[in-house]
């Protein structure tokens, strides 16, 4: 055929089961259906599924079906999940992972970051940022803290203890909070003793 094809009628063009609709000089685009699952395979080059205009949607699946990838998923610009996003492997992110809702963690996992340079902020608009760097200090109002915890504010960090007991009045020599200084004794079980206390009292 070296011109058009047009076919008609209610059946339009049948192939049947394992027939296969061959594209191209060397046959490297096949389009067949095996009698249980549909198939567009392809042997040169990279199968481009695309519009010839900017702005117009791709629609992959249907909205009670899944949509399984076999190997890598490399997404070039912005993916947006409207729903849940289950991941029983490995996410590897090169760049920023922004999320607007929360992350769940099943028991027993963890998040883990294997770059030197790598930084947790909980607010990055923010000069108050809580950052957590790789060495393991933690800094509040500082990005470069330099011990375990760091508070820094220029008017002064602070520390507040607040002892939150709605509904009930506070009386004269109640605890409203204790700063405690110890280490580990010596039978190596992490066995906590308290070698010294900053205690607040209510007075008034």
């Amino acid at each position: 055929v070296t011109g058009g094809i047009t076919v008609t009628g209610s059946s339009a063009f049948d192939i049947g089961d394992s027939d296969k609709l061959l594209l191209g000089d060397g046959d490297d685009l096949q389009i067949y259906h095996d009698g249980s699952n549909s198939h567009i395979a392809n042997s040169t080059g990279a199968l481009k599924l695309a519009t010839e205009s900017s702005g117009i949607a791709v629609s992959i699946g249907h909205t009670t079906s899944e949509t399984t990838v076999n190997d890598n998923l490399t997404v070039t610009g912005a993916a947006a999940v409207g729903g849940n996003l289950t991941v029983t492997g490995t996410i590897t992110a090169s760049s920023t992972v922004a999320l607007n809702d929360d992350v769940t963690l099943p028991h027993g996992k963890k998040i883990i970051f294997d770059s030197a340079d790598t930084y947790i902020y909980a607010n990055t608009d923010d000069p108050e940022d809580i950052i957590l760097e790789p060495d393991g200090n933690v800094g509040i109002g500082t990005t470069a803290p330099n011990y375990q915890l760091e508070i820094s504010h220029a008017n002064g960090g602070s520390l507040g203890l607040h002892r939150a007991d709605a509904g009930n009045a506070i009386t004269d020599g109640e605890d409203l909070g204790v700063i405690y200084f110890g280490g580990d004794d010596d039978s190596a079980d992490g066995t906590f003793n308290i070698g010294a206390k900053i205690m607040s009292e209510a007075v008034g």
